[in-house]
């Protein structure tokens, strides 16, 4: 409303200045996920591995948790990005909070995560 009336498109008072104080505060933050305490990352994985998801879903749920990552960066994680050999997942940019590239570190248990998927969709 301030800018059209700087730029003459309305010629009164702003209809809606002190509405702010008038409504509710809205407190705006995010609220997180716990965290798992690292004792317990064990026992999740075994569970994990165990349930009647799709080979898929479990795969990917282990990967995350190895990584570190967030859900969408594994989720849409694709094979080009792998580096088995130095051990290393390079996100791109485009699906990245930052904007910039990831290098993420691949354990052991995460190569062998990789190649169980791939055995299950070589292509």
């Amino acid at each position: 409303m301030r800018w059209s009336i700087v730029a003459g498109h309305r010629t009164a008072a702003d209809p809606v200045a002190g509405i702010g104080e008038a409504l509710p505060k809205h407190n705006g933050g995010k609220k997180h996920f716990r965290s798992l305490p690292h004792a317990d990352v064990g026992e999740a994985l075994a569970k994990i591995r165990a349930s009647q998801a799709w080979p898929a879903t479990r795969l990917c749920l282990e990967l995350l948790v190895l990584t570190a990552t967030r859900p969408s960066e594994a989720r849409l994680a694709l094979r080009p990005e792998f580096d088995g050999e130095n051990r290393v997942w390079v996100i791109p940019q485009s699906r990245t909070k930052t904007n910039k590239p990831h290098r993420v570190p691949l354990s052991g248990a995460a190569l062998t995560v990789l190649d169980e998927a791939s055995k299950r969709n070589p292509t």
